[in-house]
């Protein structure tokens, strides 16, 4: 009898064991700190597996995770998508969520497809208990909030409570974030939810799972480096201008015209060098429909007293519905006269290009095509 009842409570252990579900590789197969060569293989392996599928975002890719016998529809990217080059130092995974509309109360919830802290859980039956475990202080919610994403935690870690969390806690608290340090990479996995007293659905949600190259930070800044110091200044900024506007004083001899261009927009074409650029030095071309230069107005310039940063795009059209002006004149002494002259006596419209000559940052240098 006691036999018996030893060879049940194995076979229940045993069940139990087995039904715990089980996480597939969350990497598909991609290692952290291979070179650009290997992993670069390895994505396009995924992709014509159907593992991967591309989105808009270089580096990015839709893909899931298998949970048991659940899969979880999850979007993930590589290194940073402006660095989709080079060692593979980071690997971010992106839980699909769904917005819901509360209409009693004016706002918008989010549910993701999985409960955030069974995937947690999994994560610890694959790679074990977390080297750290620590409460993100209310403060720090915000501040590292930064382009929809959070930043990494993992390189302020002095910053967050020195007192580990113990795993069986985890239930009660809503903000926290765990680090698994191994001999080649740091897996960091954010929990973040809020719930107001009638909530049952988290009112914010943000969480996120990251892979990163154990010397991260140091590799990181090795390669924006050598991105940064083959930047031109044409590689910064892209400028936007509208039709220009030409007038004409005097007889089809004379040729007395005046062209005002219009700068109407600009933004940051490049994301890896984050310094503030304070002024620009730039020409305008006006190109025939065969990309042929038929004009340039030259070493036209702006400063900026707020700076020009990273992510944003400046629109100067709410200041007169134009634009920034640029006025140009000249007569029939002007080498490029006759030639824009013929073009707009055919009726054609000129196309605008512009080439950037120098650009100064707010520390000070100045860098020249």
């Amino acid at each position: 009898m006691v036999r018996t009842l030893i060879v049940l409570l194995f076979i229940q252990l045993f069940i139990l064991i087995g039904c715990k579900p089980k996480l597939g590789d969350p990497l598909h197969g991609l290692i952290i700190g291979s070179n650009e060569k290997v992993w670069k293989n390895k994505v396009d392996s995924n992709i014509i597996n159907s593992i991967f599928k591309e989105s808009s975002s270089d580096c990015h890719y839709d893909t899931y995770m298998i949970i048991g016998e659940d899969t979880i529809e999850v979007s993930v990217g590589i290194n940073d998508y402006s660095l989709c080059f080079g060692k593979m130092l980071k690997y971010k995974i992106y839980i699909d969520y769904e917005m819901i509309h509360d209409t009693i109360r004016g706002r918008v919830l989010r549910r993701y497809s999985y409960p955030i802290k069974e995937i947690y859980k999994s994560f610890i039956d694959l790679y074990g208990s977390p080297t750290y475990t620590k409460r993100i202080p209310e403060h720090m919610r915000s501040l590292y909030h930064f382009r929809y994403e959070y930043r990494l935690f993992y390189p302020h870690m002095h910053a967050l409570e020195t007192e580990n969390i113990p795993e069986d806690s985890i239930d009660h608290i809503d903000w926290f974030v765990s680090f698994w340090e191994f001999p080649n990479q740091i897996i960091e996995f954010l929990v973040g939810e809020e719930y107001t007293l009638y909530d049952s659905i988290p009112r914010i949600s943000r969480s996120q799972i990251t892979y990163l190259y154990r010397d991260y930070q140091k590799e990181l800044e090795t390669l924006k480096d050598s991105v940064i110091n083959s930047y031109e200044p044409n590689d910064y900024l892209e400028l936007t201008f509208s039709m220009p506007e030409i007038t004409r004083k005097g007889s089809y001899e004379g040729l007395d015209r005046t062209v005002v261009f219009y700068l109407k927009s600009l933004k940051r074409a490049k994301d890896v060098d984050y310094r503030t650029i304070s002024s620009i030095k730039f020409d305008i071309l006006m190109l025939d429909s065969f990309g042929e230069e038929i004009f340039r107005s030259e070493d036209n310039s702006e400063s900026f007293i707020r700076g020009i940063e990273g992510n944003k795009i400046y629109n100067y059209t709410t200041y007169n519905n134009k634009g920034i002006g640029y006025t140009f004149t000249y007569d029939s002494n002007h080498p490029d006269a006759q030639k824009l002259e013929r073009f707009l006596r055919g009726g054609y419209s000129p196309c605008i290009d512009w080439e950037i000559t120098a650009i100064k940052f707010s520390d000070g240098l100045i860098i020249y095509q």
